[in-house]
């Protein structure tokens, strides 16, 4: 069973904004499956790889 730690802009509707941030906390990002807004029938391991290597592309950058 997966957390639920939704992507949303709105903080009252969401914990992470679009790029994984916490809502209120500067230095925090979220990358695991708990951003997912819902549950896939099959392993998420292959959208979770790619949600960690778009956040740390975006943390090289300076862009998160």
């Amino acid at each position: 069973m997966q957390m639920r730690d939704w992507v949303h802009p709105d903080p009252k509707q969401g914990v992470v904004d679009a790029r994984c941030r916490v809502h209120g906390i500067g230095n925090l990002w979220i990358a695991e499956a708990a951003v997912y807004p819902t549950a896939g029938c099959v392993n998420p391991t292959l959208t979770l790889v790619a949600l960690t290597l778009r956040l740390s592309d975006h943390l090289k950058a300076g862009t998160a």
